[in-house]
């Protein structure tokens, strides 16, 4: 989606990822620029910002994958400054058990019955839902429980003031940062 490659990344090497124009979609001064590797943007990262690392896979694809990230965010000592999640809850169990210190988080696309019990069963203290799925009574459940709450992908400038008018506080997933930010610095969003 953000580079000039096509296909699935596991049919490529490091190298050759490497290759791809990752900047051009964005602005024509990013020309020219690499797709990082996350050894990468830990070491740019730490101690700047909080990062949310996204484990993409399906299934079992990417074997190994939990012990790998981890293993790298421990390197940089990071473990307070990174949060991991993924649609792939058994994946997050398994990051929780190899370093509970690090948090996880789950991502729904709907509204997911037993939702506390989940969380509780893979160790996840984080929660992320599509923006559509989001009500009161749900914030306030996750609230009591002491679970931090995000909803994704949200781009459009009505919703985005909604979320936050509704949901101060709200983490928020969104391609375009610079809305959120005129929103909550008062000058509402333009374009």
């Amino acid at each position: 989606r953000t580079t000039s490659g096509t296909g699935m990344i596991r049919a490529y090497t490091l190298a050759e990822l490497r290759q791809f124009d990752a900047g051009s979609k964005f602005a024509p001064e990013f020309a020219a620029e690499v797709i990082p590797t996350l050894d990468e943007v830990l070491e740019l990262a730490k101690g700047r910002c909080k990062l949310h690392v996204e484990l993409k896979m399906l299934g079992d694809e990417y074997e190994g994958i939990e012990e790998k990230v981890i293993s790298l965010i421990q390197q940089h000592g990071m473990q307070e400054e990174v949060v991991l999640s993924s649609f792939n809850h058994d994946s997050m169990k398994r990051a929780h058990e190899i370093d509970p210190s690090i948090p996880t988080g789950l991502i729904f696309l709907g509204k997911p019955t037993l939702l506390a019990e989940q969380l509780r069963y893979t160790g996840a203290s984080i929660v992320s839902m599509h923006y559509a799925f989001v009500t009161r009574e749900l914030v306030d459940e996750m609230a009591g429980l002491g679970i931090d709450m995000g909803v994704w992908t949200v781009d459009e400038p009505e919703i985005l003031e909604r979320i936050i008018r509704e949901y101060p506080g709200m983490r928020i997933t969104t391609n375009y940062p610079e809305r959120v930010l005129r929103i909550v610095w008062g000058d509402g969003v333009r374009g």
